[in-house]
């Protein structure tokens, strides 16, 4: 179970879904050996941060077309 990212997660949002749960479980594997998973955890993250703008950005972007389409609309 995922406890650290205690969250749901929509259809588009699986990306970040995997990333969060690989998180996780390398924390416990350096939690439950003496495997130095540090810097492993710290490239997850960056790539969650990424993944997180990557997706939504995608999101605003088609608030922003949706919102100009609606504003064409209003003016013709």
């Amino acid at each position: 179970m995922n406890t650290f990212f205690n969250m749901e997660y929509l259809d588009f949002e699986a990306p970040l879904k995997e990333l969060e749960e690989q998180l996780e479980e390398c924390k416990l594997i350096g939690d439950k050996s003496e495997v130095d998973v540090s810097e492993t955890c710290e490239k997850l993250l960056k790539k969650i941060e990424s993944t997180k703008k990557d997706i939504y950005k995608i999101l605003l972007l088609g608030k922003e077309f949706s919102y100009l389409d609606t504003l064409h609309d209003l003016i013709l």
